[in-house]
């Protein structure tokens, strides 16, 4: 097929992984001289039509400058990818694309990637909105420390929170950091603190171990101020990647319900919110064994276990998108070949808004996704030019047949 043939199929969202990773190898040895280069320009102009002003101005930036700016953003696609193949994870789908294709520039410029997604002229008017209502997540958390005394935390903010000669727990732009002076077991120590970022917010946590956590919204993490035993081990609920600093001696255990994981050092993601059938655990880097009542599974890397909270069995390892199910950390939604309602639970609990349904849900299933800084109002443009009848309506989001 020819390249053109082949990028026109790109946009419409109807690639097989086999022809999206043929156009990815000519961008990469094309860069900015790629004959498709004019089609991009092209592309960009019929953007230009844009409701948000904003994104109009960074399209129209572009346009006056595309041989600079296109080179420029291969340059970063390029970095963003050899950081991925760092990770010895086998990637899949479409989100690995906004990391390393050129030939995703629109959708760098305007912050969304393609949604596989029919277009018809009556769904482009800009989606109607309760003003200033409803924004993306942002970073907060609150900290409740084992006395029972609560802390909001704001990146914005420098604080230093000690409890005792022992303990300092310091809060800044790169989130909170825990650092212990003692190891010994005493209660001051050993008692565990809470981590909890309400619906809406998303926060970074480094334990006494080294050990980094984000926790993602709608989440709360149980940790001490020191490791003191032979396990380090923390309580999960909801979503957290971990980035495990590397211990034989001392396993690093997250417990969940009926489930543990238990890790010597690794990067994995963790989803176990308590309204979910199932518990999901991803490995990206290292090993897992993750165990319930009566079995265990070992994960490698770019697998996932899944725990059924409903028949309460555990799956065996399958092969995933890690990387794309992990992009929340990095500011992604990524979706691949995802059911509806699984979109809607993660919408409802980044921008903390009530999700109702008039009527039957549509059975869809979606691939693709968008920045998490993306306004409620683009993501309503996005479900409506996906065929899902959805508005704003006393401060719910309203789902129709």
């Amino acid at each position: 097929m020819d390249l053109e043939s082949l990028y026109t199929k790109f946009l419409a969202g109807t690639c097989s992984d086999a022809e999206l990773r043929s156009l990815l190898e000519h961008f990469e040895s094309e860069g900015q001289h790629s004959p498709l280069a004019s089609k991009i320009t092209a592309t960009l102009q019929e953007n230009t039509e844009l409701s948000d002003p904003v994104l109009k101005k960074r399209v129209d930036k572009l346009l006056g400058q595309t041989d600079s700016y296109f080179e420029a953003l291969l340059q970063q696609s390029q970095q963003r990818l050899s950081d991925r193949r760092s990770t010895k994870v086998s990637i899949h789908g479409y989100w690995k694309y906004y990391a390393a294709a050129a030939a995703l520039i629109v959708c760098l410029l305007t912050g969304l990637l393609f949604w596989q997604r029919p277009s018809s002229e009556e769904n482009r008017s800009a989606a109607a909105l309760e003003p200033n209502t409803f924004s993306p997540g942002t970073d907060k958390a609150i900290l409740t420390l084992a006395d029972g005394k609560q802390i909001v935390l704001l990146p914005n903010s420098q604080d230093t929170i000690s409890r005792g000669p022992d303990i300092n727990m310091l809060n800044g732009p790169d989130g909170l950091a825990v650092t212990a002076r003692s190891k010994q077991d005493v209660p001051m120590l050993s008692a565990s603190n809470t981590l909890s970022t309400p619906n809406g917010t998303q926060y970074k946590l480094q334990l006494a171990d080294g050990t980094k956590v984000w926790l993602n919204a709608g989440s709360s993490l149980k940790f001490p101020a020191v490791f003191s035993g032979k396990t380090r081990q923390i309580e999960l609920t909801g979503e957290a990647y971990f980035e495990v600093a590397h211990n034989a001696d001392k396993p690093f255990l997250v417990s969940l319900p009926k489930l543990k994981i238990e890790v010597l050092g690794t990067h994995f993601n963790v989803k176990a919110y308590p309204n979910e059938s199932n518990i999901e655990t991803t490995l990206l880097q290292g090993a897992v064994k993750v165990s319930s009542k009566d079995r265990a599974v070992f994960l490698k890397p770019g697998e996932q276990s899944r725990y059924s909270q409903t028949n309460a069995q555990l799956s065996e390892a399958q092969a995933v998108d890690a990387t794309a199910i992990a992009a929340w950390r990095e500011g992604i939604f990524s979706f691949n070949n995802t059911d509806i309602r699984e979109v809607l639970r993660q919408l409802s609990r980044w921008y903390n808004i009530q999700i109702v349904f008039r009527g039957k849900l549509p059975d869809r299933r979606f691939s693709g996704g968008f920045e998490r800084r993306a306004s409620l109002e683009q993501v309503i443009q996005i479900l409506k030019e996906s065929n899902i009848k959805c508005t704003v309506k006393d401060n719910k989001l309203v789902i129709y047949d």
